[in-house]
């Protein structure tokens, strides 16, 4: 998002934040219309502004206990790594 220079690059953006992201739960997502006048008028950085302001930032975190869940698709690089430094390795 924040390496994205053009407006095509933010709509998919937007979209993949759509499907896949945890979102600020006062957002009314569905009303963020990437082809209307008011999104369109705002520059890129004002784009890329709201769409981190979207995002549930408590969501950034997530607990040891909830690491396997899919819904998260938190790669298994990841989940060894939090394995190995919260509870000292596999057994």
């Amino acid at each position: 998002m924040r390496e994205s220079q053009s407006n095509d690059g933010l709509t998919t953006v937007l979209e993949e934040m759509k499907e896949k992201a945890f979102l600020n739960f006062k957002i009314e997502i569905e009303k963020i219309d990437p082809t209307s006048d008011s999104f369109q008028s705002l520059t890129i950085e004002e784009k890329k502004t709201l769409l981190i302001e979207i995002i549930d930032h408590n969501q950034l975190y997530i607990n040891l206990s909830e690491i396997e869940d899919q819904d998260y698709a938190i790669d298994e690089a990841t989940k060894a790594f939090n394995h190995s430094f919260y509870e000292g390795g596999e057994e």
